[in-house]
């Protein structure tokens, strides 16, 4: 919520901070699903869903800019499909964050914030649970080590297969990786800072990074296509400049293909380091 101001002004950095503070708080309501189960959480983690998605494509097409079209623009800046497509692009990524500031300052997001903050201090799940002074001293650690155990394992075992998953299951992948890096990090204070826990939240970064790459180049081909789809309708109507299009576009997501092998192959390394890792909770 913190962050609506900025989302407001415009800010791609707004719009990519309110994200990952939506990702940090629907891995916290899994982890702790069984705490918190119940038909107002249900409600607000679809109101949750709704802002992530408005947020989505202004950081998509914002990434497509800063990582992909503009180092190439600036290799080649007087590549006139280039600059249109980089001209194209921006319209696009101006009208998606358009969208995020007018979600963010509309009375949907208003009445989402307030429901979030009175489902944490007065929601039904906050009645039924037992007492903090009421609980063992090490029930906490118990569900910690219990947690991270069994999706250390779940991981670990989907990652060997990642050569087999399509763009879609890499995305699930990859959201799976940031519940356990964020699982570690709401659990830090039970456990000692050493070197084993350090190693552990310096892989399932680097996973978290490799897979995120990848996820990029995946939603640039989506976006490409879409892009494609919409130039030559236009140009159905009213005649243009499809082809030149289309060919830079072709060109600057061709780029980015020759990352993925190797960075599935980082993906399968830092899997096994996993795999290998101690478990520092133990």
């Amino acid at each position: 919520a913190l962050n609506a101001e900025a989302v407001k002004a415009a800010s791609a950095e707004g719009v990519h901070q309110m994200r990952i503070g939506l990702r940090r708080l629907r891995a916290g309501m899994s982890v702790f699903k069984e705490l918190v189960d119940g038909p107002e959480t249900d409600a607000v983690a679809r109101e949750l869903g709704w802002i992530t998605d408005e947020l989505g494509p202004a950081r998509d097409l914002h990434v497509f800019i800063e990582k992909t079209l503009a180092p190439l623009s600036a290799r080649s800046p007087k590549d006139a499909g280039l600059t249109a497509l980089c001209a194209e692009v921006g319209k696009r990524r101006d009208n998606a964050v358009a969208r995020a500031a007018k979600a963010a300052g509309s009375d949907r997001f208003r009445r989402l914030v307030l429901r979030a903050a009175l489902w944490i201090l007065a929601s039904e799940w906050s009645d039924t649970a037992p007492s903090p002074g009421s609980l063992p001293a090490n029930k906490i650690s118990a569900f910690a080590r219990k947690t991270l155990t069994a999706r250390r394992k779940n991981l670990v075992r989907r990652l060997k297969r990642v050569r087999e998953l399509d763009d879609q299951r890499r995305h699930k992948l990859r959201i799976a990786v940031k519940k356990v890096r964020y699982a570690a990090e709401f659990f830090e204070p039970l456990f000692d800072d050493g070197p084993e826990r350090r190693r552990f939240a310096n892989i399932l970064e680097r996973l978290q990074d490799e897979l995120g790459r990848i996820n990029d180049i995946a939603v640039h081909r989506r976006l490409g296509r879409e892009l494609v789809d919409a130039w030559i309708a236009n140009d159905a109507e009213k005649g243009g400049h499809a082809a030149a299009h289309q060919y830079a576009l072709g060109f600057a997501i061709g780029q980015e293909q020759h990352e993925i092998h190797a960075r599935t192959a980082q993906v399968l390394a830092a899997g096994k380091r996993l795999a290998a890792a101690a478990r520092y909770w133990d």
